[in-house]
């Protein structure tokens, strides 16, 4: 299984940028504050997002809740890494 990561702009910091992660076991993470308090935030709810809009699906979301429009755009995939 690959883990992915994603760059995805902050919408309050010019040039800041959060890193959304789905790790080898599936589970999602992002670098910003609010993830660390709420276990969700609008970066890993813009990676739902632009996942479903470009590939059909979220790539095993976890939670089975719509992607909302929040304003952030732009995730990118910085890569991934195969996990042996």
């Amino acid at each position: 299984m690959k883990a992915l990561f994603f760059q995805v702009p902050s919408n309050s910091e010019v040039g800041k940028t959060y890193t959304v992660i789905k790790d080898m076991y599936g589970n999602w993470k992002c670098t910003c504050p609010r993830f660390v308090f709420k276990r969700n935030c609008k970066h890993l709810d813009a990676v739902y997002e632009w996942l479903i809009e470009t590939n059909g699906s979220a790539i095993n979301k976890s939670d089975s809740s719509a992607a909302i429009n929040t304003g952030v755009v732009g995730p990118q995939l910085m890569g991934s890494q195969q996990v042996v």
